[in-house]
């Protein structure tokens, strides 16, 4: 039984025996809990020797900030440019290669057309119908010789032509295979990390526990890095409570108890004195408890039991079917970006970030290029997970989308 309040303490009285606590909101920090907090959060005065290599949490990073980005889309449109570029450059080399041969094709022509008009000249024949007809002869000799080399430059500038659009599509076929195995170790690294750091915080969380330092104290002198540390392990201040209680040492608990919509841990602090750990019931065990369930600790997990009858339930469990666990909060679907914005907008949004597709035309004339709303949409799906494995929330996505 408590007597008095945690702001005007005056006693805890458990099984008969009565303890006067030590921790209260304004309570200095014993020489121990500083010791805890400068190694594992580097948190201490400026005049304080910080030893450096033991700062494992002494900066608690937003996740984003040590994430390999994800890579970029191909962009199909600059893809389909440049296949374009690349083959006009080549169509302007043949076109200067052939200029040269036809050139050459109409001196031999008019040499020849020379040769025939000295010949018709020298044989007396010149105005006759025969020079004539002789001349003639010579200039459509010309034109063939001509015309069949203009004609191997048009096949061969066709046949550039006709192979642009493959080419392009080739060339994004292997970016995108590119694309999708960078995608694949960005997430690799993504959830290594996530994994790395919340081992990390749990070890943050049981060395605080086993040091005598509560989560209150923690969390009034640095309530940004008690969110960080939730966020990093994914958990609620019951979670997180729950993970604090289960790593303090036995000998050093002196009662666990459910008071009213709290649970209370009264444990031993580093100075010898009773110190309080609380933490919220959730809304939704608290209905429970006022049906003859008790609120619990057991391994890290909360939980509710009943006496009388032997159940047991895990708190999540009971959130999921409640409908009222994290999960149910995540609203940010492809069908919510559908529903919330209209086609243009999405469309214009998915070009803005790269993601476009072109259709129907040839060489350039007539494609139409429009943005690839779903693989945008697919796209946004894994960042938005990713925010989510993080630790936050769907309003809070929402926000950084």
């Amino acid at each position: 039984e408590l007597r008095g309040t945690p702001d005007n303490p005056q006693f805890f009285e458990v099984s008969g025996q009565r303890f006067t606590p030590t921790f209260k909101r304004s309570a200095a920090l014993t020489d121990a809990e500083k010791a805890i907090l400068r190694r594992e959060f580097g948190i201490g005065s400026a005049t304080e020797n910080i030893p450096p290599g033991a700062q494992r949490f002494s900066r608690i990073p937003d996740v984003s900030q040590r994430l390999t980005p994800f890579p970029q889309q191909p962009d199909q449109q600059k893809i389909f440019e440049q296949e374009q570029e690349r083959t006009q450059k080549m169509i302007d080399a043949i076109r200067a290669s052939f200029a040269n041969q036809i050139a050459q094709e109409q001196q031999l022509g008019k040499a020849n057309e020379a040769r025939v008009r000295a010949m018709n000249v020298a044989a007396g024949l010149t105005g006759s119908d025969f020079a004539s007809a002789a001349a003639q002869k010579a200039q459509e000799a010309t034109a063939k010789r001509v015309g069949l080399v203009q004609k191997e430059r048009d096949a061969k500038i066709a046949e550039l032509l006709a192979g642009v659009d493959a080419r392009a599509q080739e060339r994004i076929r292997a970016e995108k295979e590119q694309f999708l195995k960078q995608n694949e170790l960005a997430l690799q690294e993504r959830q290594a990390l996530i994994d790395r750091m919340k081992k990390e915080a749990q070890q943050s969380v049981a060395a605080l526990a086993q040091s005598g330092v509560s989560l209150n104290k923690f969390k009034e002198l640095e309530p940004q890095r008690y969110e960080e540390l939730k966020r990093q392990l994914g958990v609620g201040d019951t979670e997180l409570g729950a993970l604090w209680t289960s790593s303090v040492p036995q000998d050093q608990i002196v009662a666990r108890f459910q008071a009213g919509n709290k649970y209370v841990v009264l444990t031993r602090g580093a100075d010898g004195g009773i110190q309080k750990q609380e933490f919220d019931i959730p809304e939704q065990v608290q209905k429970l408890t006022s049906r003859g369930f008790q609120f619990e600790v057991v391994d890290g997990v909360p939980i509710v039991f009943n006496r009388d009858t032997g159940e047991a339930r895990v708190v999540k469990d009971i959130q999921q079917q409640l409908g009222t666990a994290e999960k149910s909060k995540q609203f940010l679907t492809k069908d919510f970006l559908r529903n919330t914005l209209s086609e243009a907008e999405l469309e214009k949004a998915a070009k803005d970030a790269g993601f476009v597709k072109k259709e129907g035309g040839f060489f350039g004339f007539g494609q139409q290029e429009r943005g690839d709303i779903e693989a945008y949409l697919n796209h946004i799906e894994q960042v938005i997970q990713q925010w989510r494995d993080a630790g936050f929330t769907d309003e809070e996505i929402l926000k950084k989308l």
